[in-house]
């Protein structure tokens, strides 16, 4: 499989909210940098599931509707709209945010790396959090408090 099929592959799945099937995609070292999550826990295939799960949960009509795909090598840069809604906890790390029942819209830009055996061993995204905090209805600056505890650690 090429990367730019793992890719198809990985957003159809997450799109379906598989995450079983998304883990197969990943090299068992994958590393993750996402703003919302704990950079010490996006390791490994157990870190990406447990948290692809709490937003699952979280936002359990969670869609990814593809806008542009770049592939150069073993790279993959995809940019995407997501949207869902606040409908479960939201609980990352030490953040913990009961349902606002409020939705989101944003544009995102996601960064593969794929191996030689088609697994992802790196993902990387990006995305404006304060207006993806601002529309789900969490105060940004508890958000700014959370970061500042994670890179204390």
């Amino acid at each position: 499989m090429n990367p730019e099929e793992t890719v198809k592959k990985f957003f159809d799945r997450w799109n379906k909210h598989d995450v079983d099937g998304i883990v197969t995609l990943l090299d068992p070292e994958i590393v993750g940098s996402n703003p919302l999550l704990d950079p010490h826990k996006q390791r490994g295939v157990e870190g990406v599931r447990e948290g692809t799960a709490a937003l699952i949960r979280a936002f359990p009509d969670i869609k990814m509707e593809i806008a542009k795909t770049v592939v150069q090598g073993d790279t993959v840069a995809v940019e995407y709209v997501e949207t869902a809604t606040l409908k479960g906890p939201f609980e990352l790390s030490t953040l913990s945010t009961p349902p606002t029942n409020r939705s989101y819209k944003l544009p995102v830009a996601l960064f593969f790396r794929v191996n030689d055996k088609g697994l992802i061993v790196e993902l990387r995204s990006y995305w404006d959090t304060r207006k993806y905090f601002q529309q789900i209805g969490i105060d940004p600056a508890s958000f700014l408090e959370f970061g500042r505890s994670v890179r204390e650690r």
